[in-house]
């Protein structure tokens, strides 16, 4: 399958739950769809970080394909949360008061504004334009991941769920260091997925 079908295909299928979200949102308020899209940003934004130690176990270059949807989906549900969030509360005053209130809500916005410049430049007119800053540029992911752990450990109703999002986006951040790396490539000729000839 083509790179950019495979993309969209996933782009399409990530937009699947927005029907559903906007149903029960206007069923029961913005309120409804605060945790709903926090998890689905959580759940693409994993994903994301994902694919770079998959790839190198098993050596199969379309994983890194999928790395540019899935952080674009992750920013989208993440925006969507903060939006439910702030509309739940009324007025501006009332979100920012709200967020400075609560050291997790700080984080987790803290994750979205990282996230938006991510977001901007994850198309191919913003790498040729940033040429060697756009590496660069994606090195704030790891910031993100960071700032989402906080966020998710921090929450006043922590749930077992957001625990192990934090532990799966910290092994996804240590799987990335170099002495993981090397690792994962050795460990890639025992894995290493048959390919057509």
């Amino acid at each position: 399958m083509k790179n950019w079908i495979l993309r969209y295909w996933l782009l399409i299928l990530g937009l699947l739950p927005l029907p559903l979200l906007a149903l029960r949102a206007s069923q029961g308020g913005a309120f409804e769809i605060i945790n709903p899209a926090g998890t689905l940003s959580t759940l693409a934004f994993v994903g994301c970080l994902s694919c770079t130690p998959l790839h190198l176990l098993i050596r199969q270059a379309w994983l890194l394909k999928l790395k540019r949807p899935l952080g674009v989906l992750a920013f989208g549900y993440g925006a969507l949360h903060f939006l439910a969030y702030a509309v739940d509360l009324g007025t501006l005053q009332d979100t920012v008061t709200e967020t400075l209130r609560r050291p997790s809500y700080v984080w987790g916005t803290a994750a979205l504004l990282v996230m938006l410049p991510l977001a901007l430049t994850s198309n191919k007119a913003a790498m040729k334009l940033l040429k060697r800053n756009w590496k660069r540029l994606q090195q704030a992911s790891y910031a993100v991941v960071g700032l989402l752990i906080a966020h998710l450990l921090l929450l006043p109703h922590i749930k077992a769920e957001y625990q192990l999002f934090a532990l799966v986006l910290l092994a996804g951040l240590l799987l990335r260091l170099p002495p993981m790396r090397r690792l994962l490539n050795q460990r890639s000729l025992t894995f290493k997925l048959p390919t057509r000839n």
